[in-house]
């Protein structure tokens, strides 16, 4: 079995990114059905993957093996102006990381995260890397934590 590679996503890809696309969205679906939906059109559309693939502010890493694709992630840059009570922030947010259901535990999600935050790095200004997981996801809070993210703060809701 060949190695896997990380490598930029392709507008080629596309497919293959709506399939890990889907794989992400049923997870969400199945958890919180009261909040995530079946989207009445493409998974993504074309100009969603374009930004995210060739925007200035945005990079769509795909993992690869035998011209396969195993999974995705997608970095974006983010400001937050100054507030009364906040400074400015620049950083890179981390928005997916999906692997394909059958790849998981092979060290995919890492190399991907390791593309993002390679990424982050060389943009100018950045110097935090932030992301945001649902509470039902226990394996990617796992994940994250065990590569050193750490609560910045929790959102909660009340069901009225």
């Amino acid at each position: 079995m060949k190695q896997t590679a990380i490598r930029p996503a392709r507008l080629e890809d596309l497919k293959a990114l709506w399939r890990l696309y889907e794989q992400l969205d049923e997870l969400h679906r199945q958890a919180r059905p009261e909040l995530f939906r079946v989207p009445p059109g493409d998974r993504r559309p074309l100009s969603f993957l374009e930004e995210r693939i060739n925007g200035a502010g945005a990079a769509t890493f795909v993992a690869e093996r035998d011209e396969a694709l195993l999974g995705l992630a997608t970095v974006i840059l983010r400001d937050k102006p100054e507030t009364l009570v906040q400074q400015k922030q620049h950083y890179a947010e981390i928005d997916e990381i999906v692997v394909d259901a059958d790849q998981h535990r092979q060290g995919i999600a890492t190399a991907l995260l390791d593309a993002c935050l390679s990424w982050a790095r060389q943009q100018p200004g950045v110097h935090k890397v932030k992301l945001s997981v649902h509470e039902f996801n226990d394996g990617a809070r796992r994940f994250y934590e065990e590569k050193g993210f750490a609560t910045a703060y929790r959102q909660m809701e009340l069901e009225l």
